[in-house]
């Protein structure tokens, strides 16, 4: 049976696409040598899977309906340019997220418990809400781009409410990666 490459995540707007777009072309002139994530792309991933059968992505909607049904919706804003591990080592550059970490961050740890009860495997690293916005293949004009995010690691791109999470199917092309909405979960609404 084939498997399915998937993860969780809140979607980006897509009136905050050409902003990224923007960000990233001045970062482009560095010629850094980072393989840039593209803007439809960006996204702030809850849960990564990696290849699952059809029956456990049927369990984690099972497990997802609840919490999200009630969960009210929230605003976030995306704010401040960044780099794991360091600036001086940086391996991924991100966008921060200012207004909603918390309720992200609530989020994310309950749907995690939830998981592992279920018997899906932990989370290597500790959750961090971020947009990668690209990966760093190589020192080639770091010295350069550092500058840049030094400059921009208070930016602020904009404000918008998450009133859904997306189920993901990942398909890896020569050409980037290919996200596919598999299922929406809508927030409770507010009132209701």
């Amino acid at each position: 049976m084939e498997k399915i490459r998937s993860f969780l995540a809140i979607e980006i707007p897509e009136i905050l696409h050409p902003l990224m777009e923007e960000l990233q072309r001045k970062l482009k002139e560095t010629r850094a040598d980072v393989k840039w994530v593209a803007p439809q792309n960006i996204h702030l991933t809850l849960k990564f899977f990696g290849a699952i059968s059809p029956e456990k992505l049927a369990q984690v909607s099972q497990i997802i309906l609840p919490i999200v049904a009630h969960c009210p919706p929230f605003s976030i804003t995306i704010s401040g340019l960044g780099c794991f591990p360091s600036r001086h080592r940086p391996r991924v550059i991100w966008l921060g997220i200012n207004n909603g970490n918390r309720e992200i961050v609530l989020l994310q740890k309950e749907i995690e418990g939830k998981l592992l009860a279920a018997g899906f495997p932990a989370e290597e690293r500790p959750f961090t809400p971020h947009l990668t916005m690209g990966r760093v293949r190589s020192g080639r004009n770091l010295s350069e781009l550092q500058p840049l995010i030094v400059a921009n690691q208070n930016l602020e791109l904009g404000t918008f409410a998450v009133r859904e999470i997306v189920l993901f199917k990942s398909d890896l092309k020569p050409t980037g990666a290919v996200y596919t909405r598999l299922r929406t979960f809508s927030f409770r609404e507010i009132g209701s």
